[in-house]
């Protein structure tokens, strides 16, 4: 199965929301399913990014919490999505 997670927060952050994704993709990837990330970052963030499957968006910092960010425009992924048929 080929399964997304839409999220405002990634690494490099490291909360409980980022903790909960990891292990729960390292679970699914163990049974064999493919799991992508879609999620907003830095221009460095997405020009630095190795993993094929994880997917950085560019955005704006959240002023309240800075290391926190909110895409500008996530739409692409949606061509994403139907190029590599993620239910």
């Amino acid at each position: 199965m080929r399964i997304a997670y839409y999220t405002e927060t990634y690494l490099p952050n490291m909360d409980g929301v980022v903790r909960s994704i990891l292990h729960s993709r390292e679970q699914l990837e163990c049974s064999g399913d493919e799991v992508y990330v879609f999620t907003s970052g830095t221009r460095q963030l997405i020009q630095s990014n190795q993993d094929p499957r994880v997917h950085y968006y560019d955005s704006i910092p959240f002023k309240p919490y800075p290391s926190y960010r909110f895409a500008i425009n996530p739409y692409p992924s949606s061509s994403v999505i139907d190029s590599r048929k993620i239910e």
